[in-house]
């Protein structure tokens, strides 16, 4: 209707965790060894390699099997040049209530 006005889109999305869990922790608890996710996963050390990763970021020719795989052609295409590489520090940190 008026796409001239629309800026930037935002995706949020959210997990349900136990106390004590982080998020990270329940990605670990889904994934198999041979599983996609961690095919595509590419790690990102800012603070050199003897340290932890920083962030993590996708293999861009591994986005149509992972993520998108019942998406068009065009939405894919976008998707690659949009994702950016997801930080650490809130992922890892576990949850207290």
């Amino acid at each position: 209707m008026f796409p001239t006005k629309i800026s930037k889109a935002v995706f949020i999305s959210a997990a349900k965790l136990a106390n004590g869990q982080s998020t990270l922790d329940l990605f670990n608890q889904k994934l198999g060894s041979n599983d996609l996710m961690q095919q595509a996963q590419i790690f990102l050390y800012a603070n050199g390699k003897k340290n932890p990763p920083t962030a993590a970021d996708f293999d861009r020719s591994l986005l149509k099997k992972f993520i998108f795989n019942l998406s068009p052609p065009k939405d894919i295409a976008l998707a690659s040049v949009s994702i950016r590489p997801i930080p650490f520090a809130p992922v890892g940190e576990k949850l207290h209530v």
